[in-house]
């Protein structure tokens, strides 16, 4: 009963991944390529399980036993749990392996408790390999396979970080502002400035509903046009920053995130302008369809709100001091 926990990992017959293995190639040092990674399942909640597969093959013979990292991070850094041990569950050190062994590792923890407002959020394992006594060998640094360092950690793709359950929608019967697609709904836009000021910066709270899981990690832009529909200012990011990316939403999910646009210091002419917003899938560049029952809409997208602006000139009024007056005669 005790073989299976304490005997080594099978070794196979080469380095073709699984489904659901994602392929990393990754060089630590000139001793093992990390050949992929698999991480299940691929949203989590605090408490959790988290199981993590890392496919190895050996580069070539140590004496040194290093231990493998196997931690979940947010971008921001905050730490959700991990593991850090041997290869093999202690079984097969690093000083062991041999040139060409091809081998699956599995790494498993609970999640920790997440700090209050954090999820949901994404999150990405990170993968590193380093001696415990770092004076006898330094932590193993990664790289790509041309051999360009690529830092001291291997990370997974993002995963979602929150509960399966998502939140209720908003209270009330007020329809959305407006539709994108059939995926996402705009509830409201909170912050827009009564007034339109050179310099300002507008920061615009925007409420999404997810009305189904999303296709894309969308970018939200904001154009302000001047009257003739000519581009003057704006910004273009991720949903959240990515920090909690859309193609992670839930459907029925409400998520909240603030957007920013610095109107420009420079000088703008007098006139009407015209705050429009919309949303794209960066990789392709195609805008999500507004839709028809919009409560704003524009042919930019949908229209935030609309400024009358009037630039006012100041000047220093010229007083002439006449001879007499400047000898004090």
């Amino acid at each position: 009963m005790l073989r299976p926990t304490y005997a080594t990992p099978a070794l196979a017959a080469d380095a073709a991944l699984l489904p659901g293995e994602q392929g990393t190639y990754a060089h630590f040092g000139d001793i093992a390529e990390l050949v992929g990674i698999e991480v299940e399942p691929a949203s989590v909640a605090p408490f959790e399980l988290l199981d993590v597969t890392l496919v190895w093959r050996a580069l070539k013979t140590t004496p040194n036993n290093y231990v493998v990292g196997v931690h979940l991070m947010a971008a921001d850094k905050t730490y959700f749990g991990g593991a850090a041990h041997l290869p093999g569950k202690g079984n097969f050190a690093t000083s062991l392996w041999q040139p060409g062994d091809i081998f699956r590792d599995r790494y498993r923890f609970y999640l920790q408790a997440a700090p209050p407002g954090t999820l949901p959020i994404a999150g990405q394992v990170k993968i590193s390999m380093y001696c415990p006594n770092a004076n006898s060998q330094p932590d193993i640094p990664v790289l790509d396979a041309a051999g360009n360092a690529q830092g001291d950690a291997v990370y997974s793709t993002p995963i979602r970080i929150g509960l399966s359950a998502p939140n209720p929608p908003p209270q009330g019967d007020d329809p959305p502002l407006a539709r994108f697609g059939d995926e996402i709904a705009l509830q409201r836009v909170t912050g827009l400035s009564p007034g339109l000021h050179l310099g300002a910066e507008l920061a615009l709270d925007f409420t999404w509903q997810a009305l189904a899981h999303p296709r894309a990690d969308y970018t939200l832009y904001l154009h302000l046009l001047d009257g003739q529909g000519n581009f003057q200012a704006g910004a273009d990011k991720s949903l959240t920053q990515e920090r909690y990316p859309s193609g992670m939403w839930l459907a029925g999910e409400t998520i909240t995130d603030t957007h920013r646009l610095t109107i420009p210091l420079t000088t703008l002419p007098s006139g009407t302008y015209q705050l429009t917003a919309g949303l794209y899938d960066p990789v392709t560049q195609e805008r999500l369809p507004l839709s028809a029952d919009a409560a704003q809409a524009h042919p930019d997208g949908l229209l935030l709100g609309t400024w009358q602006f009037t630039l006012y000139h100041a000047f220093t009024p010229m007083v002439i001091i006449s001879p007499a007056a400047k000898s004090g005669k």
